[in-house]
């Protein structure tokens, strides 16, 4: 599909157009696979230099580190040619679980910067529809090339909508638990106003006084030290959704 659109170009004007859209694409994806390596790279090279940026357990790690918490029947570690074996067999196993994870994202993000300058060729022919010699001959051919693309683009929504839902979901949930989990400390604030601070020693009462004022200030995360992860937040987001 992308090839016979590169080649069905009729003039300079829209390569250009699929040039750009492109060298926008290119850095975005370029600068994507070097965090990834630089993250596999870390996995890979700090456990054979004997650190590891993973907690370490004793019941799991009992020799020599491996890139991948593993969960043997015996110990890998003890012998240096199981030992390496394993060790490269993790790395063979990270490369293709990197691979494969980001290949998906990345070829999603391919198709849609190239949708996009497809529909940046037919309204530029659009509005430059009254200089073409066969203007009825170029409108027809810009709707069957609009058609074309729904139905890619429906393709890809049938393709990715599962994959697009697990994400949404997963990171939804999983900063929402870590969300659960700082909010639950605002129960120190309850603790300290629960007990029978009234019969107290004041001078305990005084020390317990810090304590109530310093909880009244919520405890949340933020993203991006401008928007707080709160419920709070969650609802206005969907107010504004529906408002649209």
């Amino acid at each position: 599909m992308i090839a016979e659109d590169w080649e069905k170009s009729e003039n300079a004007e829209e390569k250009n157009i699929m040039i750009r859209r492109v060298q926008t694409a290119r850095p975005i994806i370029i600068f994507a696979y070097i965090i990834t390596a630089v993250g596999c790279l870390f996995i890979i090279v700090f456990p054979r230099l004997g650190m590891s940026i993973r907690v370490i357990s004793n019941i799991t790690d009992p020799g020599r580190l491996l890139p991948l918490q593993p969960h043997y029947i015996f110990d890998v570690t003890t012998q240096r040619l199981l030992y390496e074996l394993t060790y490269i067999s993790q790395v063979i196993y990270i490369g293709l679980g990197v691979v494969s994870y980001i290949g998906i994202d990345h070829f999603l993000a391919l198709l849609i910067f190239h949708i996009s300058g497809q529909l940046d060729i037919i309204k530029n022919r659009l509005i430059h529809l009254n200089k073409y010699i066969n203007s009825r001959n170029m409108l027809r051919k810009c709707i069957k090339q609009h058609i074309r693309l729904l139905r890619i683009i429906a393709i890809i929504e049938d393709t990715y909508n599962i994959t697009l839902l697990s994400l949404f979901a997963y990171f939804a949930i999983y900063f929402a638990l870590l969300g659960f989990r700082i909010i639950t400390c605002n129960g120190i604030y309850y603790a300290a106003y629960s007990n029978e601070w009234y019969s107290a020693d004041p001078k305990l009462v005084q020390d317990l006084l810090i304590l109530l004022i310093r909880g009244t200030k919520p405890i949340y995360l933020t993203a991006g030290k401008m928007f707080p992860l709160t419920v709070t937040t969650f609802f206005n987001v969907r107010l504004c959704y529906y408002d649209i």
